[in-house]
């Protein structure tokens, strides 16, 4: 997929994301503490303990949470697999089932 349409699409969907995020506000401080704790380490979250809400995907609505509260302040690329059945990849985040 181009870049720009890829940047199109997310600019489009970025509002309504936003306006959920209070769905996953669990999940959310969670990371966040655990990343003020020591920002290095990689996360594995259970994927069984997100929230269903219609039919969507909540793992994006974590990571869009996420890059809102830390951005660039990591300074490091952001890795990480909305949904992976195991948790050995080098990524930065991981939802995994139980």
């Amino acid at each position: 997929m181009a870049c720009a349409k890829l940047d199109a699409v997310a600019r489009d969907r970025l509002p309504a994301m936003t306006d959920r995020l209070r769905q996953v506000r669990k999940e959310l401080l969670t990371v966040t503490v655990e990343w003020l704790r020591d920002p290095q380490p990689r996360v594995s979250l259970r994927s069984d303990a997100l929230p269903v809400v219609a039919d969507q995907d909540s793992a994006p609505l974590v990571y869009v949470g996420l890059f809102l509260i830390f951005g660039h302040w990591l300074n490091r690329e952001w890795t990480f697999a909305t949904y992976d059945t195991v948790d050995t990849h080098p990524l930065q985040l991981t939802w995994v089932p139980r």
